[in-house]
């Protein structure tokens, strides 16, 4: 049984960004002892099973989606919920561990579209900033592809914005708004800072965008007079 469980499960790790564990709860480790990995873990990918059944319906043999898949295991939930920075390593690690399927299962409290992580994720598939000389304004550049204005969400959601109903500009042209391709997911290069946007870096993000397989390239730095 061992031997079959670690050709199975080929990797496991725990996030906790803030190190603040509920000692009465948390199990400082990739286990859960409520078992939901398990069962997540199987359904997408568990072996076959005979004889299986439901309180003796349904007799016949169990599997999951992918029998033949196997399994990295991220975990980052604890007693007090999941942190958007432990969902967003996870992505960035899996990711980086080519995997080539992800599957998550968390819940929680309703949250606001743009606010959550989860939701943003399934639309932006990747994010980059440039900066070829580093110099960074401290009083204003974040370092990071986040933008302080919020104009790549503006531009973002231009292009590629899902629908939105019961949208209006101040109440006026009532209706459901969507981007000019909805369906499209979003790679985002961040190449404008305090002091303008370099050419080394305009370059250097058409040259990854096309590298990166991108089919529309939508840009818009704004240059000063």
């Amino acid at each position: 049984m061992f031997e079959s469980l670690f050709k199975k499960i080929i990797g496991a790790k725990f996030y906790k960004d803030d190190g603040d564990f509920e000692p009465d709860y948390d199990i400082q480790s990739s286990r859960y002892y409520k078992g939901h990995g398990t069962h997540t873990s199987s359904t997408a990918a568990g072996g076959f099973v005979i004889r299986a059944s439901l309180y003796g319906l349904a007799k016949g043999t169990a599997h999951g989606g992918v029998p033949s898949a196997r399994i990295a295991i991220y975990k980052i939930c604890w007693a007090y919920g999941c942190s958007d920075v432990d969902i967003l390593a996870v992505f960035n690690d899996a990711i980086a561990n080519d995997v080539d399927i992800i599957s998550l299962s968390i819940g929680g409290a309703p949250s606001d579209y743009f606010d959550d992580p989860v939701k943003t994720k399934q639309k932006i598939i990747g994010a980059k900033f440039y900066k070829a000389d580093g110099d960074f304004e401290l009083d204003y550049n974040i370092q990071s592809p986040r933008h302080s204005e919020g104009h790549g969400t503006h531009t973002s959601s231009t292009a590629a914005g899902c629908f939105v109903s019961r949208a209006s500009l101040y109440g006026l042209a009532k209706g459901t708004a969507c981007g000019g391709v909805s369906s499209a997911c979003i790679a985002v290069y961040k190449i404008c800072w305090a002091y303008g946007c370099s050419n080394v870096d305009i370059l250097a993000v058409f040259n990854d965008a096309i590298a990166g397989g991108v089919d529309i390239i939508s840009l818009q730095d704004l240059p000063k007079p």
